[in-house]
């Protein structure tokens, strides 16, 4: 049933692109942030998917009409692209170093497999952002993919909410999940999500907004709980800190209480008691491999010692993700690719900050769009530490697609009002031209 679901889904996004692109976009993006939500194959088919086929047909309609010359190419394009291409390139030596490691070379099918998860699929996310970049033209616009962005988050996070609720899953399904992955990857995913809805709560006037983003928000809140992840708990309660800090939102202080009511409310407290007596059972571990629940010994040790082999090109055993994206980034693309990949975040969140500063006595939503995206990338070194939201990691593509999305529209939004401002100073000085003739 779900197969025919997608298949039907699939074509009337395509109908649809082939009218407007924004569609395709809008209907990739309703699908990218739980992928599963749709299956991961069509009538059997590796790699036929709903997500496939509307990525092909926006590739289709961006660049058919460009290449016939029907649409002229603008000049403008994606920022900080170039440092996305150096990673790129990166990866690939990654790849190869990783496919030649583990004796898959000249293996085709491991080679296609591999070239797939670590290169193309981290590749369509990039895209479908830099289409969407290409294509926005007003705020309004803007709004619209914002609404989609935080229901393609919903519906995974209903999902979750009826699998932890209603069929009351156990904790080692929790902890891996066939729908949503590893509970780090998910909880994550669901602590960014959360934290665009309790800004957009926050800061809307709109009643209908308002109420949607608090529903949003309580069964993020919900299953964020229940993901038992403490990396995606502390990054939450970072971002929400600096929401505070940032914009005297006293009334965030309220949503404190509101924590509590939720876990009171639940059986997550026997959940944790659970956790904490298994961890602290092992009594021959030190204190600090038990709070990182073993990622000292048996993760970021072995990483160092690889990264202590070639500390500039990366090496050892580059198969190795350590549950740090830092030493992962180090380890797999090398001090260069951490280098980049740190200055990208740091980057963006100068960019952004500076936007939101210019553009303070805007519009609520203006507002909303900053706001949340320094939130956002404030939260990734924190992230990153014991777990990741790094480039060209396939698990982490969907949260750097939220991040990636708040950072383009308030670029986009410092153009809008840039070629405004222009405009108005366009049409005074004709005005005073034309007032000169007449006075002449």
């Amino acid at each position: 049933m779900i197969e025919l679901i997608s298949l039907v889904y699939a074509l009337v996004i395509l109908i649809l692109t082939k009218k407007d692109i924004r569609y395709g976009i809008g209907g990739y993006i309703f699908l990218c942030i739980f992928p599963n939500i749709q299956g991961r194959e069509i009538f059997g088919i590796t790699g036929f998917n709903a997500m496939n086929i509307i990525f092909l047909g926006v590739v289709l309609k961006y660049y058919l009409p460009r290449f016939s010359g029907r649409i002229k190419i603008k000049s403008d394009k994606l920022p900080l692209i170039e440092f996305i291409l150096i990673l790129l390139l990166l990866q690939i030596t990654f790849m190869l170093r990783y496919l030649d490691e583990y004796y898959l070379l000249g293996n085709i099918r491991s080679m296609v497999v591999t070239f797939v998860e670590l290169i193309v699929k981290p590749i369509e996310y990039y895209l479908i952002l830099y289409f969407l970049y290409k294509s926005i033209n007003s705020i309004k616009e803007i709004k619209i993919f914002l609404l989609i962005l935080i229901s393609a988050g919903v519906v995974g996070v209903i999902v979750l909410f009826w699998q932890v609720t209603i069929t009351k899953i156990s904790y080692s399904e929790i902890f891996w999940n066939n729908f949503a992955g590893h509970k780090n990857t998910w909880g994550v995913k669901v602590a960014l999500l959360d934290i665009i809805t309790l800004v957009t709560f926050l800061l809307t006037k709109n009643k209908k907004w308002k109420i949607f983003a608090l529903i949003s928000f309580v069964l993020g809140l919900g299953v964020l709980i229940f993901s038992l992840s403490r990396t995606a708990w502390v990054a939450f309660a970072v971002g929400t800190i600096f929401i505070m800090y940032k914009s005297n939102l006293k009334k965030a202080l309220l949503f404190i209480p509101l924590v509590f009511i939720v876990i009171s409310s639940t059986p997550l407290a026997d959940k944790i008691i659970e956790r904490m007596g298994r961890e602290n059972a092992e009594a021959n571990t030190s204190q600090l491999n038990k709070i990182t629940a073993g990622r000292v010994e048996k993760k970021w040790l072995p990483q160092i010692e690889a990264i202590e082999e070639n500390p500039l090109f990366g090496g050892g055993t580059v198969g190795l993700l350590g549950h740090s994206g830092y030493l992962a980034v180090w380890n797999q693309i090398g001090l260069l690719g951490l280098l980049i990949t740190s200055y990208i975040f740091i980057k963006m969140y100068f960019d952004l900050n500076k936007i939101h500063q210019a553009t303070r006595d805007k519009s609520e939503f203006v507002r909303i769009i900053t706001l949340t995206g320094l939130t956002l990338l404030l939260m990734v070194p924190i992230i990153n530490i014991t777990c990741s939201v790094v480039f060209f990691r396939l698990n982490d593509a969907p949260s750097l697609l939220m991040i990636g999305f708040f950072y383009i529209s308030g670029i986009k939004i410092k153009n809008i009002y840039l070629n405004e401002y222009l405009k108005k100073i366009n049409f005074n000085y004709n005005v005073k031209q034309e007032e000169l003739q007449v006075v002449k």
